[in-house]
Formats: C-alpha cells, sequence, structure tokens
C-alpha cells in the first residue's frame, strides 16, 4: 500500500502517465522548455507561460481577446456552469446559451472540454454534442472528439474503496439519520443539503469534517452542497492535467480557459491561472483571486463570446 501512495503510474497510447510530478511537469509544459527565441517575438521566449499580468483580473483595464490565429483549450465544468443548478440533479441540463456558445467555439477551430464530477455515463448523454472532450469523474474516464474512450481510473481503484468502505458508517448515518441527500458517484460523494435547516447543515458539516480527518479525505464545498473525495491526490486540477496531455495542449499555442462555480473548480483554476490561463468563476464572487465573475450560464456564454472573438 505504501508504494501505491507514493507512485502510481497509468499506462496510456504514447507513454506511462505518473500520478507524482504531474503538476510539475504540466508547469514546465506551460513554462517551455525551448530556450529559442519565438519568431512572433524575438524578445519571448518560445513556449515561455506568460507573465503574472498577463492574467485576467476584475480591475484589468484592456478586455482579454483570443488572437484570431489562436487556438485555445476551453474548459468547463457542467453543474452550476453550463447548466444551472437545479433542486432535482438528475434533471440538470445544458443551458441554450452555453450549448450554442460550444458548438460555436468548435466552428471557429477552438478546443473545447467539459469536466465534471458526475460518472462519465451520466455526464455524457447531458451534452450530446459530439467533438467536445467530455471528462468524468473529475478526468479519471474520458471520451475524446474521436469517439475514443480512456480510462485512468485502475491507479486509483484500490485506494478509492479502501476509503469508500472505511467512512460507509458515517455516510449511512449523514443520509438516513441527518437526512442528507448522498449522490455515490464512486470516485467521489456529494452530499446535497438545500433542503435542510441550517442547524442540520452544519451539523452534516462537523461529521463530514471528523471523517476527513479519520480517513485523509478531503471535503470541497458547493452551492447547497458538499463534496466528498475519497483520494487526495485527485482532483479536477488532475482533470486538467490530463485533458492538456490528450489534447496536446501548448502554451506556445494558445491559452487555457476554464469556467467553474465551486470550490472543487477552484484547484483547477488555480493550476489553470499559474499556466497564464483565463478563469471564470460563475459565482458572486471569484472562485479564486483574478477570476472573471458572471452571474449565470446566460452571462458565461456571452463573456465567453467576448473574449473568444465571436
Amino acid at each position: 500500500m505504501a508504494a501505491f501512495f507514493y507512485r502510481m503510474t497509468v499506462s496510456e497510447p504514447g507513454g506511462d502517465f505518473q500520478n507524482r510530478g504531474w503538476r510539475k511537469r504540466l508547469r514546465r509544459r506551460g513554462r517551455g522548455l525551448s530556450r529559442e527565441r519565438s519568431p512572433e517575438n524575438p524578445m519571448r521566449l518560445s513556449g515561455e507561460r506568460r507573465s503574472v499580468t498577463s492574467r485576467i483580473s476584475l480591475s484589468e483595464p484592456r478586455p482579454i481577446r483570443r488572437p484570431e490565429t489562436e487556438r485555445w483549450l476551453w474548459i468547463f465544468d457542467f453543474d452550476g456552469t453550463l447548466s444551472p443548478i437545479v433542486p432535482d440533479r438528475h434533471s440538470a441540463m445544458m443551458d441554450r446559451s452555453c450549448r450554442r456558445l460550444l458548438m460555436d467555439l468548435m466552428q471557429a477551430g477552438q478546443q473545447v472540454a467539459i469536466l465534471s464530477s458526475r460518472r462519465l455515463d451520466d455526464l455524457y448523454p447531458r451534452i450530446d454534442l459530439p467533438g467536445v472532450y467530455a471528462g468524468g469523474g473529475m478526468g479519471l474516464e474520458w471520451i475524446l472528439p474521436s469517439g475514443e474512450r480512456r480510462s485512468y481510473a485502475e491507479a486509483f481503484e484500490e485506494d478509492v474503496i479502501h476509503r469508500r468502505t472505511a467512512m460507509s458508517g458515517q455516510l449511512d448515518y449523514i443520509e438516513h439519520v441527518l437526512d442528507a441527500d448522498v449522490e455515490d458517484k464512486f470516485w467521489t460523494v456529494s452530499v446535497h443539503v438545500r433542503h435542510l435547516e441550517q442547524d442540520r447543515k452544519e451539523e452534516v458539516k462537523r461529521e463530514l469534517d471528523a471523517a476527513a480527518r479519520l480517513y485523509g479525505l478531503k471535503i470541497r464545498n458547493a452551492p447547497e452542497a458538499f463534496e466528498v473525495l475519497f483520494s487526495p491526490s485527485l482532483d479536477k486540477s488532475f482533470g486538467v492535467s490530463v485533458l492538456c496531455r490528450i489534447a496536446k495542449w501548448e502554451a506556445s499555442r494558445g491559452r487555457l480557459v476554464y469556467a467553474g462555480d465551486d470550490e472543487n473548480d477552484s484547484v483547477a483554476m488555480e493550476l489553470v491561472a499559474h499556466l497564464g490561463g483565463v478563469t471564470i468563476s460563475v459565482a458572486r464572487f471569484p472562485t479564486v483571486r483574478e477570476s472573471i465573475v458572471v452571474r449565470d450560464p446566460p452571462h458565461l456564454a456571452a463573456v465567453c463570446r467576448s473574449i473568444a472573438g465571436l
């Protein structure tokens, strides 16, 4: 088991993906390893990461615009981002303005991905758009634009099963005694508390925090819900890293854009911001520093259209 935590390797066509060190390798990719001068700008190194001052911020005087010649990688969370938050999670559907946005981005030659904590078989029918990268389980499972399926689940399965089994008693108590709505997505669990009184919500949070300390879990806040991450190294920044490798993204060719709405997205946004990308928070306040804040999915679609020049 110790060896499992120290180093996990997943095979995929084109090479091995090692869990430890993937953030460092992706950041090196974003900064660029080549020391050659860029032909477009001899003062800038080829593949060099854009400076911090080029990132989006609420006080930035000039709006961000995608150069017509650049192909960006646009990454969207689903629930609360492309789809409004709904009382019944089973009825979640993509907002029509967001659907048109994704279609127009792909028509303009952009790469588009949807990254969710939902299981892939639950997520993909809700997208129903050929040509997108669809990532379920925070990036453990993918359907590529070609229709090919890829899975990175094997490296995490033993760890997740062990922690799920250990926490099963607490989850039963939270669901049947505290009356929370527990959504089991195998790799994670969402505990929905919208229908509970405030004191009961706080009791649910205390139970989850105690389980997190006991079993080494992570608890992420979401609108009227808590997300339980069973594997400490499995979050949406992992999914972004896997996607960048699958899509062959390079900082010298274009920027990353990430739109999300909760704390589970914030870790991915921090990585995207570090790589000089654009982050958009569908929330009242920035999910991470320097994010653009939008009200809802239609507002998100309008802002992305402006950035993309559509």
